[in-house]
């Protein structure tokens, strides 16, 4: 099972204070990952995200990510 990160990440930029509340967490692939994603400016709800589907890593070939770029 993975470990669920922080739930609230809030900044100022220019001056207006922001937050985004990350809810409905769900394992992916062993990883934990937030399904909602609430924006918020000056404490009102700006947007609301939801995520319907995650892949992880899917349809990576482990050589060519190991591959040098070539140039």
């Amino acid at each position: 099972m993975g470990t669920t990160l922080s739930g609230k990440v809030s900044t100022t930029y220019r001056r207006l204070p922001k937050k985004l509340e990350f809810t409905a967490w769900r394992t992916v692939g062993g990883i934990e990952w937030p399904q909602k994603l609430v924006n918020f400016h000056e404490d009102v709800k700006v947007a609301e995200i939801t995520t319907t589907e995650v892949a992880i890593d899917v349809g990576l070939d482990p050589y060519d990510l190991s591959r040098k770029p070539q140039g």
